[in-house]
């Protein structure tokens, strides 16, 4: 599998599978809580756009959901055009890119926690909110590197050339990593500690020797939209990066994305009042002066207050400076409380007499393109959730609960609106 070290005492699904020779379901159920109650590590699928999958030892593949708990010594693949996010324990984070290979380990208690994933292909932005223990590590290796942090945000990219030799990119974002160059004997170099702002690029000659570029400034500009969306997500919920401005990092993505940058509102002018000529040059000096009182009088009602007396309006055209839009992943931080139901719905606005104006209804093409959150339920909890379009049916979980009972459901049933599905033992 890759990843081989003692596992962390998780509720390991696939061993509740193989325990249907016990004979009371009661005691396998006492069993699961109890080592619920007593794990610290944990490792969530927190977030996850598109598709990716999971290869988990005497299991086999498991196609990835929001919601599920990984076990040490899972391979996570990423597919393309996609991105997940995961979250271990309550204070670290790992973004991985689209086409990203990763295998992950954790273990330990709080005061001695043991984090390490093995990078294969891809990139991986990591985010340790809390300084780590002195008996803790969080190391990820690539196939040339080694890398150790206390607690920082940094990125972490593996790639090939046409001639298959390995680069490994680090940039850091925050706070400091140390660095150690693998040879391809086994032996490490000398530890380089790279600094926040700063990336280091280690890579491998057709003689299989390895060597380091760097430290030196990040070059933002060659980051992937992906990860840009990742840093803009960082900024936003107020992390230290540093290297970039909110500014900058707003700017690459517009280039990137081909986006214009939105202009200024401009006041407009009023447009200046047209001289009164005479309407006729002929007639005696009293026609004339009774023309000019009538013509005044005229001016005097049509026009403008603020063209007749030279003072503007209290409440006029206020230039407004617009933000660009901007982008975030669709998944760092879950709103909170109201003002959006679950599938995106939004509450219907009160009208000024207090009532809810009547519902649009909907038409087909409205709804064929509408999607539904399918949440599993297990003795109250969410065991996984799935996203199924309209009209389209949900999947039986690959992985079960409990060695007896069954999802409450029959899955031949098309989802028009958001459902849940409990396990009925």
């Amino acid at each position: 599998m890759g990843c081989s070290m003692e596992k962390p005492i998780l509720i390991k699904i696939a061993i509740a599978l193989a325990a249907a020779s016990l004979a009371v379901t009661g005691i396998v159920l006492i069993i699961i809580n109890v080592m619920k109650k007593d794990s610290y590590r944990s490792i969530l699928i927190y977030e996850l756009s598109g598709k990716a999958d999971i290869v988990r030892e005497e299991v086999g593949e498991i196609d990835a959901v929001e919601q599920l708990y990984l076990e040490s010594g899972d391979r996570v693949r990423v597919a393309e055009d996609s991105s997940m996010r995961l979250k271990l324990d309550d204070d670290k984070y790992v973004t991985a890119e689209e086409n990203t290979e990763f295998c992950i380990e954790a273990a330990g208690t709080k005061a001695d926690s043991k984090t390490k994933i093995q990078l294969t292909k891809g990139a991986i932005t990591n985010e340790i909110q809390n300084p780590l223990s002195a008996d803790s590590a969080y190391e990820v290796t690539t196939p040339n590197a080694v890398m150790a942090v206390r607690g920082t945000i940094f990125r972490v990219e593996v790639y090939f050339d046409e001639d298959g030799k390995v680069y490994t990119k680090l940039s850091t974002f925050e706070g400091k990593v140390s660095s150690k160059l693998i040879y391809p004997d086994g032996t490490m170099d000398d530890e380089v500690s790279v600094e926040g702002g700063d990336e280091v690029v280690i890579y491998s000659d057709t003689n299989l020797t390895e060597y380091l570029r760097g430290p030196e400034d990040i070059k933002f500009e060659e980051l992937p939209l992906q990860s840009l969306y990742t840093l803009q997500a960082l900024i936003e919920n107020q992390a230290g990066v540093v290297g970039i401005s909110k500014e900058r990092l707003e700017e690459l993505i517009r280039e990137k994305t081909g986006e214009e940058p939105a202009e200024e509102e401009t006041e407009p002018e009023e447009p200046e009042a047209e001289e009164e000529t005479d309407s006729s040059e002929e007639g005696t000096e009293e026609e004339s002066g009774q023309e000019s009182e009538e013509n005044e009088t005229a001016r005097n009602t049509k026009q403008p207050e603020s063209e007749r007396t030279g003072k503007k309006p209290a409440a006029g055209v206020i230039p407004v400076t617009v933000t660009p839009p901007v982008k975030t992943l669709p998944v760092i931080i879950p709103p909170i409380g109201g003002g959006q139901r679950p599938g995106g719905e939004t509450p219907p606005k009160e009208t000024s007499s207090g009532e809810a104006p009547p519902e649009e209804t909907s038409t087909e093409e409205d709804t064929k393109d509408r999607s539904y959150t399918v949440r599993f339920l297990y003795q109250g909890q969410v065991f996984g959730t799935q996203t199924v379009k309209h009209g389209e049916t949900a999947s039986r979980p690959v992985l079960s609960p409990a060695v007896s009972g069954d999802w409450n459901f029959d899955f031949a049933t098309k989802i028009e609106k958001d459902t849940d599905i409990e396990w009925k033992p």
